[in-house]
């Protein structure tokens, strides 16, 4: 599997703010990253004090190296794409 440095922010609404995602859930987000591009990435990028269990503890697993950055910093990268979630999920809501 090719291995690229690129930043990544996981914190969605998908999971309650700052909940820690099961080991399972864990494992499915990474394997769906993983299929999406058909590679991992270098460096995973979380907030700070958070994801700090069973998220990490996969990454490192599956060879990843595990960042915590303020999350401000982290919207650089994540921004646009919670924006459209966001925007998307308001839609499905009220159509």
């Amino acid at each position: 599997m090719g291995r690229r440095d690129i930043p990544i922010g996981i914190r969605c609404n998908l999971l309650p703010s700052a909940a820690e995602p099961s080991q399972k859930q864990a494992r499915d987000m990474l394997t769906a990253a993983w299929a999406k591009k058909g590679e991992f990435p270098r460096t995973l990028f979380v907030p700070t004090g958070q994801f700090q269990g069973n998220l990490k503890a996969e990454a490192e697993r599956l060879g990843l190296a595990v960042v915590s950055a303020p999350e401000d910093q982290l919207l650089v990268f994540i921004g646009e794409a919670r924006d459209g979630y966001r925007e998307h999920m308001q839609n499905a809501r009220h159509p």
